[in-house]
């Protein structure tokens, strides 16, 4: 039977079909499936995978779960990990690259320049926090992607409507401080735990977040040493072979900041050619 690569993601994208027929026309047997199209069979001492009464022999899997699939996809990408199939961006990456708690923790241990960040478990930490932070901030869900209630605060007032939901959903806050910035940001795609390409990604109109989903838009950005290496760094910091680095110019300091690392980032928008050195990346696990 021959193996194959499998594509788990968390649904079909012109992502997902690019990559696969890359893969393909570089002769390798692939398949795109989402968590729940599989079934795992434990007998014997062997953990086997199945697509309905079809045995999946995986040889490496990229692991593309995120948002609602993450209660299936993250046991099930560890149980294929158990198994001793590799996986590209395994589910340590993928469980840290998604909660912004544990990746903020990460870049902090690494010393890489961050935003500043207050996580309150609890409302009696709500002042201490807002002290340090001071209005205005931003408010982000722990978990989240592609800009979605990321909110600005710019008052007490404010703040204590919009939070009041995370606590009584045993959430924590997850608070950053607003930095003076052009009205852009700069996502770098790093493969490899290398550079490959930039871009400037700009507000969309009467928007705060710039995220090409939120409906902003994009520029070219020169991919200059200093912007490579600072998200270079953060990838390894997270452990993500391939990344999507979130960059933030401080205008007060002249300095760069990592505002984020995405571990699911998009592989053809804006650049295509990114789909060639992430093919190139599963010969290391082949």
């Amino acid at each position: 039977l021959r193996q194959m690569i499998l594509i788990l993601c968390r649904e079909e994208t012109n992502d997902t079909l690019c990559l696969s027929a890359e893969l393909i026309n570089r002769g390798h047997k692939t398949i795109t499936l989402t968590p729940q199209k599989i079934n795992i069979n434990f007998s014997q001492g062997k953990i086997s995978f199945h697509l309905g009464n079809q045995l999946l022999n995986l040889k490496c899997v990229l692991g593309w779960v995120s948002l609602h699939q993450r209660a299936i996809g993250l046991p099930l990408l560890e149980t294929i990990e158990f198994a001793g199939i590799p996986v590209i961006n395994n589910s340590t990456t993928l469980r840290i690259g998604g909660n912004k708690f544990l990746s903020s923790c990460l870049l902090t241990k690494a010393n890489i320049p961050h935003i500043k960040t207050e996580i309150v478990c609890g409302s009696e930490g709500i002042k201490s926090a807002l002290k340090k932070i001071g209005f205005p901030l931003v408010l982000k869900p722990v978990i989240g992607a592609k800009g979605q209630d990321v909110t600005l605060i710019n008052s007490i007032e404010n703040f204590y409507t919009l939070s009041k939901n995370n606590f009584s959903q045993s959430y924590p806050l997850y608070l950053q401080s607003v930095i003076n910035k052009p009205d852009r940001d700069i996502r770098v795609t790093v493969i490899d735990f290398k550079a490959h390409s930039a871009f400037y990604r700009t507000l969309g109109e009467g928007g705060f977040v710039t995220n090409l989903s939120r409906g902003g838009s994009w520029l070219p950005c020169d991919l200059d040493r200093e912007t490579a290496s600072l998200a270079e760094k953060a990838a390894v910091a997270i452990n993500a072979p391939i990344a999507g680095v979130d960059l933030i110019e401080d205008i007060d300091t002249n300095q760069l900041r990592v505002i984020e690392v995405n571990v699911t980032p998009s592989l053809t928008n804006p650049f295509p050619s990114v789909i060639q050195p992430v093919s190139d990346l599963f010969n290391q696990y082949l």
